[in-house]
């Protein structure tokens, strides 16, 4: 690209290969030019129905439907980029396949669908190690990287950080060599290790200098400000926002840097208690938030200006500024599951339209009035169901929430059907980890809205209560859930069954109670059974308080807790249940295996045991190995 772009598309006439070269300058400005990258896929793809250039449409289609999911400019991204891939797939574009695999990795990133965005960045590193595609290959690791930030598994996000950023240097990709350094500082200083987190930080910097990356500087300064945030050097912090913002006004004239720039200055006076200055720090911020509607943004300055007027007594101005501040934390959650039920409308419309198109070619008017009645009933029940799906997403941590505090571990949760009665439940205080496995009265949506009723008390317990003790806390959820269908005018006997464990995250001893739900030990290839009390969270005669277990833990030693979906699956072959015994003699057959591969194991065994019969219940296995 030493040509200048203009020059270089002077010199060609309107053809395919024009299109080639706007979708090529397209992909060369999207980090550095957004707005002219946008112009140029804009005038690839207005040429390209011109002379019905198809590849050229779509590569053209796909960046631009990066830039909408990029800018949050709508919502409907992911079928566009969804149908590119199928078209790069059926014309063999293994490049712009991985270019779709890595972008959708993203995109299920951001969704919370942590596993999917995993697996679609691994089928890009596949495709691209197949095809000597070592750029695509470099962004899929980086990907993979962000994921793993995400979650805050931040060794194996150094790991694909680092590997992605060595591609990029033997490449001489330097420009996205800073952003593998930018998100590797970034990584450090989550780890509070700031002597590292400062030295990425500045080989950014000088990187970007070097290349004169002047749209890429201002935010290395806001990365470095926010270091010496944390590690409480205010001023130096200060001095860096307002240099980034220096360069801002020159070169980025972003609203959006401006306001996190502000954003971050207005934090460190209220730390400094300069409540007075980050009032009016922070009013500016939200002024250009609110144009921005930049929903994360907008919530975080209230919770500042919230804070700042309770410190100079105005309790008006705080109460309102705290509400707003819960209000949009309320709308970003319901946001976030609306997002990642998208993938399943779009399936589900794929499927709907391939029904109708068998239905047409019957040619039966009959079958079709019949199909169209289903498929009206048919709708308002997914309604209903997505509906309970929604609320059990926003409730149920990402599986891979648990490797942040066990590298080897697993969560295999496989419902019945679309909800789920049983659900996972997880909880960190400090040194304490707290995680359950729970299995709710029924399957499906009825089931789902009791497992509400029981993350929410466990929340309370936790959260309201302070109770940190499982026997208590299982005491006192009994109690709440009591409270809550005593509420009905119809006797109620709905309730759960729970393992619910805490380990203390510097001593390895863990506390355990049930309700009807055992855990299980294995130490030295030992089976140990701790079981539970006989009796359910909720309506039950005789009811005693729940006994608490200690168990000292050690090195190697396996804990499992569990719901009883996976013992009571019916057998296609013997037409029996799997049962406890065979569950208990199957871990203790994989104990030399990682957790992931135990995980694995235990669903292929589950699927060739039910074989093509219906899966008879839940299934919820945690599993983790000290």
């Amino acid at each position: 690209m030493t040509e200048q772009p203009g020059e270089k598309l002077r010199q060609i006439p309107q053809t395919t290969e024009r299109v080639d070269v706007l979708n090529e300058l397209s992909w060369h400005y999207r980090y550095s030019n957004v707005d002219k990258s946008r112009e140029y896929a804009t005038e690839a793809i207005d040429l390209s129905n011109l002379l019905k250039y198809n590849i050229g449409l779509y590569r053209a289609t796909f960046h631009k439907a990066m830039f909408r999911f990029w800018l949050s400019l709508d919502d409907n991204y992911l079928a566009d980029i969804l149908s590119c891939l199928e078209i790069f797939e059926n014309e063999n574009d293994i490049q712009y396949q991985v270019k779709a695999l890595n972008l959708l990795g993203g995109i299920f990133d951001n969704y919370g669908d942590y596993e999917k965005a995993l697996d679609l960045c691994r089928r890009g590193i596949e495709k691209a190690e197949m095809n000597s595609l070592f750029s695509g290959k470099a962004d899929c690791l980086t990907t993979v990287g962000q994921v793993y930030l995400r979650i805050g598994d931040y060794d194996l996000a150094i790991q694909h950080l680092e590997e992605g950023l060595k591609l990029r240097d033997q490449l001489d990709e330097q420009m996205a060599a800073c952003s593998s350094l930018n998100l590797l500082a970034r990584t450090y200083l989550l780890q509070k290790n700031y002597s590292k987190a400062e030295e990425y930080y500045y080989k950014s910097l000088d990187l970007r200098k070097n290349i004169n990356d002047l749209y890429g500087i201002p935010w290395t300064y806001l990365g470095l400000a926010t270091l010496y945030e944390q590690h409480e050097e205010y001023e130096r912090a200060i001095d860096l926002y307002n240099q980034g913002m220096e360069l801002n006004k020159s070169f980025l004239h972003e609203k959006r840097y401006q306001m996190l720039v502000l954003l971050g200055i207005g934090k460190i006076q209220v730390k400094m208690k300069k409540f007075q200055s980050a009032i009016i720090t922070l009013e500016q911020a939200l002024n250009l938030a609110s144009e921005t509607k930049i929903k994360p943004v907008l919530s975080d300055i209230h919770k500042e200006l919230a804070q700042a007027y309770e410190s100079i007594s105005e309790p008006a101005k705080t109460l309102f500024h705290y509400k707003e501040y819960i209000k949009l934390k309320e709308e970003i959650l319901n946001n976030e599951t609306s997002n990642r039920l998208k993938k399943q409308q779009i399936a589900f419309g794929v499927e709907k339209a391939q029904k109708e198109a068998e239905i047409y070619h019957l040619k039966n008017v009959e079958l079709k009035r019949a199909y169209d009645t289903l498929e009206i009933r048919n709708t308002e029940i997914l309604s209903s169901i997505t509906y309970a799906k929604r609320i059990q997403d926003a409730m149920i941590p990402p599986s891979l929430l648990i490797k942040k505090y066990f590298s080897d571990s697993f969560i295999l949760f496989k419902p019945k059907d679309v909800v789920s009665g049983d659900f996972y439940w997880i909880e960190n205080k400090e040194d304490l980890l707290l995680f359950a496995a729970v299995d709710c009265t029924g399957h499906g949506v009825p089931g789902a809205f009791v497992s509400i009723i029981g993350h929410n008390g466990l929340n309370r317990c936790v959260n309201e209560y302070g109770l940190f003790s499982p026997s208590l806390i299982l005491d006192k959820l009994t109690e709440l859930v009591l409270q809550t269908f005593e509420k009905s005018i119809e006797e109620v006997n709905d309730g759960m069954d729970i393992a619910l464990c805490s380990i203390n995250l510097v001593t390895n001893e863990l506390e355990y109670a049930g309700a009807n739900n055992s855990l299980i030990c294995i130490s030295k290839g030992e089976l140990i059974e701790i079981k539970a009390d006989r009796q359910p969270i909720g309506r039950y005669n005789n009811r005693s308080p729940f006994t608490n277990h200690k168990l000292q833990l050690h090195k190697d030693d396996s804990i499992y807790i569990f719901s009883d979906g996976y013992a009571d699956q019916f057998g296609e072959e013997s037409g029996k249940k799997f049962k406890s015994a065979a569950f208990k003699q199957l871990l203790l057959s994989i104990q030399q295996e990682k957790m992931h591969k135990q995980k694995d194991i235990l669903l292929t065994t589950h699927l060739q045991w039910k074989g093509n019969l219906e899966q008879t219940d839940d299934i919820c296995i945690i599993g983790l190995k000290i």
